[in-house]
Formats: structure tokens, C-alpha cells, sequence
């Protein structure tokens, strides 16, 4: 047999070391995965502070890790501490910004701290003006706006000069097509904050309810000064301006809110109308063309 040279033996032990090294570094992802999973286990047991714990332990060996970081901020919620776990969801927010769990829990983390600082300032002012716009505005969002006015009227016994309260029972009466009501609201809202965008906006809607177009024209243009990057109120626009007969400045505002919002299926719709009273036959098809596009479902990539 031929003797085995030196680099022959150098090879093969450098092979060894190879194997040996991927070896060691698959039981150390194992063991990681069990520590993770054990203080998975302990947290649904109610073990908070040995899951922490854990995790803790596993993040020093793996700070990259947002698993171990979301195990963490889990636990420190189910102890209470809020402000530790919102800095850990932070953490893995600011590696990963579109992690879905992170963002899952800093959403339930949010209505905590919300409620409880509601709690706190019911305790301090149960019958300030803040906390019955707090309880109005609960009551709007579940579409009880019986309830939600009730909690309205109060606030602005509390605060007569509230503008976003104003605005708010202006949305009130709006909603219940009680426009002349919702027009005085509105208005007092404005004289106090002339730039306020949703009441500005509501004059607008408003008065195109009534009918009374170049008026709402004003109030919708006020509300694009104020935001010029809101899709609705060009939108709002361009349909006043259909309404009045103005079509070119139709068609511009529409074009206005499709760019702001280019998802907007509506705007193209509105676009192609105007264009066809236009006698414009092949920008009115192409303007429905991106309508029936985006109607269309999104067809999945091919790997």
C-alpha cells in the first residue's frame, strides 16, 4: 500500500473538523429550538416569569432573534409590564418592520395602555369634557349614535370651543341625514380651526346633499388646501364638478385622486363617465379599462 503523504492527512483531518464543526453547530440550533419551546410551553402554562426567563436566556446567544424577543414581550405582558414589553416589540419592529406578529401585538399592547389610561383619567375627571368625547367617540365607532350624541353634547357643555367635538356631532347628524344640523356644527368647528380638514369636508358633503354644488365646490376646495394629499376630497371634487356640469375640471380632480390613490376603482369609473360626456371615446376606454382592471382579482406569481 502507498504511504499516505502529509496532505493527504492534512485533508482528511481538516474534513473531520468540518463535520465535527456542522455537527456541534446542529445540536446548538436544536438545543435553541427546544429552549424556545420549553418557554412556549411554560408561558401557555402560566408560567410568565420562567418563560421569560427562557427566552431571555436564548436572546443573549441569539440577539437576532425575533422570536425570542416576541416570547419576551408576551411574557413581560402577561406579568404587567407593559412599558418593558412595548420597548421589546420596539426592538424587533425596528429589524423587521412588517413582522406580522410584532405588529399583531403591539396592536393589543396599544388598547391596553389606552384602557388603562382611560381608567386613570375617568378616576381623576369622570365628567370632563376629554372623557365624554372619549366615550362619544367609542359609541360612534360601534354605530350607536344615539349614545354617541348623548356623550357629545355633554363634552361641549364641558368645552364649548372643542372643534373636534364639534366636527364629531356634525358626523353625528350627517350620518342621520340631518344635514341643516350637521351644517351649523360644522361650521362652528371651522370658525374655531378655519384649516380643520373634517369640517371642512363636511360642509362640503353637506351642502352636494342639498344639492347646492358651487357651494360645496368651496368647501371641498378648503379641504384639499388643508390636505392636499387626501384622495376623498379630490375625488369629492371631481363628482361636484360632474354634478355641476364641469367637466374638464371633473376629469382633473378625478385624475388628482386616482394618482393620490391609485386603487381607487371609483375615480377611473367617474374618469371614463366624464370623458364619454367629453365625446373623449378612447380616453373614456382606457380610464374603464383600469377600472375593469382593478375590479379584477389578483392573480397569484409564478414561482
Amino acid at each position: 500500500m502507498p504511504p499516505i503523504h502529509s496532505f493527504d492527512r492534512y485533508w482528511y483531518l481538516r474534513r473531520a473538523l468540518l463535520i465535527l464543526a456542522w455537527f456541534a453547530s446542529g445540536l446548538m440550533s436544536a438545543e435553541g429550538a427546544v429552549d424556545l419551546a420549553e418557554a412556549t410551553r411554560a408561558l401557555y402554562k402560566g408560567d410568565a416569569p420562567r418563560a421569560q426567563s427562557l427566552a431571555e436566556e436564548y436572546s443573549k446567544v441569539h440577539p437576532a432573534s425575533a422570536a425570542a424577543r416576541l416570547l419576551i414581550a408576551r411574557a413581560q405582558m402577561s406579568q404587567g409590564d407593559f412599558g418593558a414589553a412595548y420597548r421589546e416589540l420596539q426592538q424587533v419592529l425596528h429589524r423587521e418592520p412588517h413582522n406580522v406578529d410584532a405588529l399583531y401585538y403591539l396592536s393589543k399592547l396599544c388598547g391596553i395602555l389606552s384602557q388603562i389610561e382611560f381608567r386613570e383619567l375617568y378616576s381623576l375627571a369622570p365628567n370632563s369634557a376629554r372623557v365624554h368625547q372619549l366615550l362619544g367617540e367609542s359609541y360612534q365607532m360601534q354605530e350607536d349614535l344615539p349614545k354617541a350624541e348623548e356623550e357629545f353634547v355633554q363634552a361641549l357643555a364641558a368645552d364649548p370651543r372643542s372643534a373636534r367635538v364639534l366636527v364629531a356631532m356634525g358626523d353625528v347628524k350627517r350620518a342621520q341625514s340631518q344635514c341643516e344640523e350637521a351644517i351649523g356644527f360644522y361650521r362652528r368647528a371651522v370658525e374655531i380651526e378655519p384649516r380643520d380638514y373634517d369640517g371642512n369636508y363636511g360642509l362640503g358633503a353637506c351642502y352636494l346633499h342639498q344639492a347646492k354644488g358651487e357651494t360645496a365646490i368651496d368647501w371641498f376646495r378648503k379641504a384639499a388646501a388643508a390636505e392636499p394629499d387626501s384622495a376623498a376630497a379630490r375625488l369629492a371634487l371631481g363628482i361636484t364638478y360632474m354634478r355641476t356640469g364641469k367637466l374638464p375640471e371633473a376629469v382633473t380632480e378625478l385624475k388628482a385622486a386616482a394618482a393620490l390613490e391609485p386603487e381607487s376603482r371609483q375615480a377611473y369609473v367617474l374618469m371614463g363617465q366624464a370623458y364619454n360626456k367629453l365625446n373623449q371615446p378612447r380616453e373614456a376606454e382606457q380610464a374603464f379599462g383600469k377600472a375593469r382592471a382593478l375590479s379584477q382579482p389578483a392573480r397569484a406569481l409564478e414561482p
